[in-house]
């Protein structure tokens, strides 16, 4: 049975984070031990709202995190995604993958392992758990429901902790809070879909 938990930070739409800031976003991301490997990279054009889900060849922001991985994990050929720029468990590959990304000019979707104690990251699926940057052209609705609380914004840049298994709950928001205000500013949005109350 899934356990939907979703935290969802952001960026006002007409705070744009550049590519520098994005990247000092996603280095603390890693050095604060707040993600962990695989990492994946996306970047093509957006299919906004879709009756049919072909993540292969777009970015699509309106659907859950987990069900991407999913897909993801049961592909059996990689090379048919056409949006698929980097897969792996090498910081440093990851890294110089990012060095050639423009967050100004692409459409660019990042997902991270989540930490789990006691869990080989490797040992353990993005489609349960993890961690999702989105940073798009222009600002998109972005809707995630649940049982208890649903969440619902225009956003063009945002971060979002997910799980399907309730490894991510309310504690998490002390750690992640910091970091969200840090890099979106003062004025960063923070909101929840979950299948029991967070708040």
């Amino acid at each position: 049975m899934s356990i939907i938990c979703d935290f969802i930070g952001a960026s006002r739409p007409e705070k744009r984070l550049n590519t520098e800031q994005m990247n000092l976003l996603i280095g603390d991301l890693i050095s604060e031990v707040l993600v962990t490997y695989p990492f994946t990279i996306f970047v093509g054009d957006v299919l906004d709202s879709p009756e049919v889900f072909d993540y292969h060849d777009h970015i699509i922001p309106d659907i859950h995190p987990s069900w991407i991985m999913q897909e993801m994990e049961d592909c059996e050929d990689l090379s048919v995604i056409t949006t698929l720029r980097y897969n792996g468990n090498n910081e440093s590959s990851f890294v110089e993958v990012l060095q050639h990304l423009s967050f100004e000019t692409e459409n660019i979707c990042i997902f991270f392992g989540f930490p789990v104690d006691g869990v080989h990251p490797l040992n353990y699926k993005r489609s349960w758990s993890g961690v999702m940057l989105f940073s798009l052209t222009k600002p998109y609705l972005i809707e995630y429901g649940a049982l208890a609380s649903s969440f619902q914004d225009t956003l063009s840049q945002f971060l979002v902790f997910y799980t399907t298994t309730g490894d991510i709950d309310q504690r998490l928001e002390p750690v992640i809070q910091p970091i969200i205000r840090r890099h979106f500013g003062p004025d960063y949005i923070l909101g929840y879909a979950s299948d029991y109350n967070v708040k």
